[in-house]
């Protein structure tokens, strides 16, 4: 598996689950 340039949606995506980890890590669930 070569790497891809990670599309719009991608980057997207992982900026939100970064986003929901650390607000679930402020308001301790997880």
């Amino acid at each position: 598996m070569g790497k891809k340039q990670p599309s719009e949606a991608d980057r997207k995506q992982e900026a939100l689950d970064r986003a929901v980890r650390q607000i679930e890590q402020q308001y301790g669930k997880g």
